[in-house]
């Protein structure tokens, strides 16, 4: 009787598990403290270029990569690679412009990058 309820238990207890694993990223980005920080960043960076402080914008977009870095380890398993590749992508174009002192694409890139941020859970 013991050995016939662990067969059926244990199997459903680890697909649960699993399943928790892989939608944890809605209570890491709820409370975790890395994301908050890439939203924080995000704002920091968007303020400098709107007041077109190039010098804080790069510096904020340095610590913007390295907090997507640290948020990116407690999201991996339940976002796909293509996304995470594409605001990649976005904060190297966001470098670029903000290198080049060009406002207007710098915020066009920060307000997709910030859409691409909000949207990683849906």
């Amino acid at each position: 009787m013991k050995n016939k309820v662990a067969a059926y238990v244990l199997p459903v207890v680890m697909l649960a598990l699993f399943v928790l694993i892989m939608n944890s990223s809605n209570l890491y980005i709820a409370w975790g403290e890395a994301p908050s920080r890439v939203e924080q960043q995000m704002g920091a960076v968007e303020d400098a270029i709107e007041y077109e402080q190039w010098e804080n914008a790069a510096k904020g977009c340095e610590e913007l990569r390295a907090c997507w870095r640290q948020a990116l380890t407690g999201l991996q398993f339940s976002m796909e690679k293509d996304q995470a590749e594409l605001i990649e992508a976005k904060l190297a174009r966001l470098s670029a412009f903000i290198a080049s002192s060009d406002r207007v694409h710098a915020q066009a890139e920060i307000s997709e990058l910030r859409e691409h941020w909000n949207n990683l859970n849906r």
